[in-house]
């Protein structure tokens, strides 16, 4: 902050820098001991006169010292004053006796002609074992403090506390700010209307002790991350709420090496909203689909017709061996059709579903039984991690046996490139009032291009595959009123989350 300019008979002026120490005492030279503080440092006698100043201020400077040097202190701040009721001296004779009685006076005077505000501070100066009172040189010390830009500061950061309150009160977002270490330091929060905020927030504590550990791994990953790359990192992480699971979205923002301010929105029901527009759209998109199906179909047709063109042409000349290798390529082409019908006749057989209460905990046990043996024999371990008895999920037994095949049959291939001991994990946990149904699986896992279009009819990534795996298992879902979400890295895994609703 640059040097205070304080108009008082041409004895304060801005400077480039503090004044040399001066010699303005009787016999006294250097420089004071008080030129070590920023403040203006008076000492008075009991008359109210200045005997000596400090002149090393860091807001302003001090010049024509010798002048100062025996001025009455209502000259110095008042030097055009002639009011004998002035009020400053009434401060005066106040502070006097004060520091008579050995007690420090402290008082503001205000010019608003010159926008002047001062902070002054009297203090007695004791007398030593061996002097008098009466013969103190100096009465009391005078500590003079420009405070006007500190209001000035505090006014200002006033006004944007009360904006940021309301911009807090306004937005249904959640606002953290927390250290390095991840103690929340500050906090607000507004939800929607009729929402139960699922977190108690409290200053002073470490997220690790608040959110759900699998949040406080992806809290910690992004800060970490944001701090590292000193730029904005996002999440969406989920929480447990009495009508279920709410999903959120938060960007982390560094403020500075130690703190980090956390922007979070509950997106749960413009995701459900999207996902219904999106299902919608889909369906609806019939030109899309039936131009898919056109060459899911056609090229294996125009395949088959040229292989037996070419066989009816040559069936004199060709060898039983070459006659049944077309044989082979026709049947092959066949099946490819045949593999294809079979999934749209999967994507409209579950229209009337009917939902009732289900034993999640038998669901799985008998869903075992139907896959085990097949995935041990390709050397692919199936494991559990089951953290609930309350299991009773509603559902349609039916169309999520649909769905876990097809994950399954997901994660099978998932391992055909991967040299990892391969491992699937069904798990199963109560959020809230739903149900959390899982498959992790630790094979060659998804780039983001791939999850950016799972959900799109017949894009595949698999040479024999057809694209509607996963769309016929998003529309079972949502059918059956839950949602899917499927996390993925490339060379780490993937995780698919089913979400289903109790009676």
């Amino acid at each position: 902050m640059g040097k205070r300019s304080l108009k008082l008979p041409g004895l304060w002026s801005a400077s480039e820098g503090p004044s040399a120490p001066v010699d303005h005492t009787d016999g006294h030279t250097g420089e004071d001991t008080g030129n070590a503080f920023p403040h203006l440092i008076l000492l008075v006698d009991d008359d109210g006169v200045i005997r000596r100043c400090s002149t090393n201020v860091e807001q302003w400077s001090l010049s024509r010292l010798d002048s100062i040097i025996g001025m009455p202190l209502h000259t110095f701040f008042h030097p055009h004053c002639h009011d004998q009721d002035c009020h400053l001296m009434s401060v005066w004779r106040e502070a006097r006796r004060k520091v008579g009685q050995k007690q420090s006076h402290e008082c503001i005077i205000r010019d608003f002609q010159e926008d002047l505000e001062l902070s002054l501070v009297f203090h007695p100066i004791p007398a030593t074992r061996d002097q008098e009172p009466s013969s103190l040189e100096f009465f009391a010390v005078l500590v003079v403090t420009d405070i006007g830009h500190v209001n000035d500061v505090k006014e200002e950061l006033r006004l944007f506390k009360t904006e940021l309150d309301m911009f807090y009160h306004v937005i249904p977002h959640i606002f953290l700010r927390l250290t390095r270490q991840g103690m929340i330091v500050d906090w607000a929060s507004r939800l929607m209307e009729d929402e139960t905020f699922p977190l108690r927030l409290e200053k002073g504590h470490f997220v690790h002790y608040i959110f759900p550990i699998s949040v406080v791994g992806q809290f910690i990953d992004a800060m970490n991350q944001s701090f590292r790359e000193k730029m904005i990192t996002k999440i969406q992480y989920q929480l447990p709420a009495p009508r279920g699971n709410l999903l959120f979205d938060a960007s982390f923002m560094p403020l500075g090496d130690d703190e980090m301010l956390v922007i979070s929105r509950d997106i749960t029901e413009r995701t459900r909203l999207e996902n219904i527009a999106e299902s919608v759209q889909m369906m609806s998109n019939l030109g899309y689909i039936f131009s898919g199906i056109r060459h899911e179909i056609g090229n294996p047709i125009n395949s088959m017709k040229m292989t037996l063109s070419v066989l009816k042409n040559n069936i004199g000349n060709y060898s039983p061996d070459k006659i049944l290798e077309y044989t082979d390529r026709v049947l092959n082409e066949i099946n490819r059709v045949e593999y294809l019908l079979t999934s749209l006749k999967n994507f409209n057989m579950y229209e009337n579903l009917v939902l009732k209460d289900i034993s999640l905990l038998s669901f799985i046990d008998n869903f075992l039984l139907l896959v085990k043996e097949d995935f041990e024999g390709r050397g692919i371990m199936i494991e559990t991690d089951l953290t609930t008895q309350d299991d009773m999920a509603l559902a349609d037994s039916r169309a999520l046996q649909q769905v876990m095949l097809n994950l399954f049959s997901n994660a099978a291939d998932a391992f055909l490139e991967s040299e990892v001991r391969a491992q699937v994990v069904i798990g199963l946990y109560k959020r809230g009032k739903t149900l959390e149904l899982t498959v992790r699986d630790n094979g060659v896992g998804m780039s983001q291009y791939q999850l950016d279009n799972l959900f799109k009819p017949f894009f595949t990534s698999k040479p024999h595959g057809t694209g509607l795996g996963l769309v016929i298992v998003k529309k079972l879902m949502m059918q059956i009123g839950g949602n899917i979400a499927i996390e993925s890295k490339v060379g780490e895994g993937t995780l698919v989350r089913l979400t289903l609703g109790t009676a």
